[in-house]
């Protein structure tokens, strides 16, 4: 950011914040002047840490963000995208950037303190193809593991751009897989999170794990956080009494969700990879089958093909738990 930038960045933030206050009724228009002045004494001026003017490819400035320090907690200050390009998509690319920088930074900074960082990814039509390059970027983060999980059925069935078919996805991640092995990167997905050893139940929601949530309720499963009279909520199975100060629990809930093991799914009887899947994610099943008890056939598809590739029942298939 130049001098000249800085200033007139600074008279239009003061003079549109004064506007507003004068607009709220609680100031005159000389207080809301003198009010936003002081809001806006930068005593570090051109030097205020964080705040920066934004250029697009061609050198020319096109607006600023201003955020704070705290690495915990990141709030934006001040964002302006300059009149004349606005309703271009720069707003969108300025935060895209931002929250970029901020993972990276967030990344190595945790890599500083002698901590392992590993990703969860989502693969949709917009990255399928993309998935090497991805492997690259984290590689170069210092990253050492990444989970990459094809996006949810209801928002791929919402929008034609994140549309993926099970063959396309199989095809790209064994490519991805294999590429990652070669550069000694760990690279998979909750299709092969069982392969190591054979299983009863596909993941902890099915003990049930207990998840405390914000809403006061106990979850089976992290995608399910209250209720919303929707069939998911089948997994909540306990609420916190702040009277008694106690959890109360749902004792025929708590049964329901431990009869999906492999024994009780019927869908998976004559499946070969049936004790090292157990039916899949329950979640996903639940939000896109409306059964506890259902799987999803274009995952199953992908789980077969890749047993048949990778194998199962070999414990070094995961030195990494998924996340």
């Amino acid at each position: 950011m130049t001098e000249n930038e800085y200033m007139n960045w600074l008279e239009s933030t003061i003079s549109n914040y004064a506007k507003s206050l004068a607009i709220s009724g609680q100031y005159s228009e000389i207080e809301a002047a003198e009010e936003a002045k002081e809001a806006f004494y930068l005593k570090e001026g051109l030097s205020t840490p964080n705040l920066f003017t934004v250029e697009n490819v061609d050198g020319i400035p096109v607006g600023v963000i201003w955020h704070t320090e705290d690495p915990k907690c990141i709030f934006i200050l001040d964002f302006l995208v300059n009149e004349e390009y606005r309703r271009m998509g720069y707003g969108y690319a300025m935060l895209i950037e931002l929250e970029r920088i901020l993972k990276e930074r967030n990344i190595k900074s945790i890599l500083q303190n002698g901590k392992k960082v590993g990703i969860r990814a989502t693969i949709s039509g917009i990255n399928l193809r993309e998935q090497k390059e991805m492997i690259d970027y984290f590689i170069s983060l210092g990253v050492s593991c990444a989970f990459a999980d094809l996006i949810c059925l209801p928002i791929m069935k919402g929008n034609g751009i994140y549309n993926v078919n099970s063959e396309d996805y199989i095809d790209e991640f064994i490519k991805a897989k294999k590429y990652a092995e070669s550069k000694d990167f760990f690279y998979s997905n909750f299709y092969m999170v069982n392969f190591d050893e054979p299983v009863t139940i596909a993941c902890r929601a099915m003990i049930p794990m207990p998840h405390a949530m914000p809403s006061g309720y106990i979850s089976a499963c992290d995608m399910v956080t209250d209720i919303t009279g929707s069939l998911l909520d089948v997994m909540l199975y306990g609420k916190y009494n702040d009277q008694k100060n106690t959890i109360e629990y749902d004792h025929n809930k708590i049964e329901l969700i431990r009869k999906r093991n492999v024994d009780n799914m019927t869908l998976c009887s004559d499946c070969f990879v049936k004790q090292n899947c157990a039916g899949g994610c329950a979640g996903e099943a639940i939000n896109e089958t409306g059964d506890l008890f259902g799987v999803k056939d274009y995952l199953c598809k992908i789980t077969r093909a890749l047993a048949n590739e990778f194998g199962v029942n070999h414990v070094e298939l995961f030195p990494y738990l998924h996340p």
